[in-house]
């Protein structure tokens, strides 16, 4: 077995499955830069073990698999940091994981918000909870999904749906989730890790090259990273505007926003 030592990220090797699972139960998973940091450094280690057939991604605890990317970590961000820092950093981190050469399998639980629902995009398939509600609320506190969450939900699900959801904020349900093929499939609770290690085991069955070259020429038909200087320009705007600091102080301050 191999592991790799983060903080709030674990990673380890069994056989050909990786796992990773998200350890911040206490803040509902929510995603900070050191957490991106670990990432990086689990996806490294990733790419360099040919022996991998298949990544596993999960986080502790029932309640959220993860509420987004932490307002107390960004909050701080002047407009230019947001852009080229923050989001520029989310998105190449999560177009990495996006092109790893094996499958990615997410498991959903609980709640699926914000950039935490935008790392399940960057996965081949997710596997949800029937717990399992997913949602965009960043417009809520003056924000975007700025971590490719536009772009990707738009290749998902369409333009129509992918802007309902975004605009609104809009929780979906699991079974919604699978109506609308943004998970592969629902299962109990208590059957998650048990659906996923299956469906692990059946693309382990199957050609690791093939696998391989089908997801290069999905990423080459979707051209997923051209839209990424689109969304560092956009929460880098919505950063700077004045509904963009009320939202962070609000948020702060536990009280409903008073945008202008």
């Amino acid at each position: 077995m191999v592991t790799y030592g983060g903080c709030v990220i674990t990673f380890n090797v069994v056989n050909d499955t990786a796992r990773l699972v998200l350890k911040r139960a206490d803040r509902c998973n929510a995603l900070t830069a050191s957490m991106l940091e670990e990432l990086k450094g689990a996806l490294r280690q990733i790419e360099s073990n040919h022996d991998i057939r298949v990544v596993l991604i999960t986080a502790e605890g029932e309640r959220f698999f993860s509420s987004g990317a932490d307002v107390n970590d960004w909050g701080r961000l002047s407009p230019h940091q947001m852009g080229l820092e923050w989001i520029r950093q989310g998105n190449r981190i999560f177009q990495r994981l996006s092109e790893l050469p094996v499958p990615v399998i997410c498991g959903l639980q609980g709640l699926v918000l914000g950039g935490g629902a935008e790392l399940a995009l960057a996965a081949d398939f997710c596997i949800a909870s029937e717990d399992v509600e997913l949602g965009f609320p960043e417009t809520g506190i003056g924000a975007i999904p700025g971590w490719m969450g536009c772009a990707r939900l738009v290749q998902s699900v369409g333009v129509a749906r992918a802007r309902s959801l975004v605009l609104s904020g809009d929780l979906i349900d699991a079974k919604s989730l699978k109506g609308c093929g943004l998970v592969y499939e629902v299962v109990p609770v208590s059957k998650l890790d048990q659906a996923m290690e299956a469906l692990a085991e059946r693309l382990c069955q199957r050609s690791r090259t093939a696998i391989a070259a089908a997801k290069q020429v999905f990423d080459a038909i979707s051209e997923t990273t051209k839209f990424a200087p689109v969304h560092e320009l956009a929460a880098s705007v919505c950063r700077g505007s004045v509904d963009g600091q009320e939202g962070v102080n609000a948020f702060r301050e536990k009280r409903a926003p008073r945008f202008e």
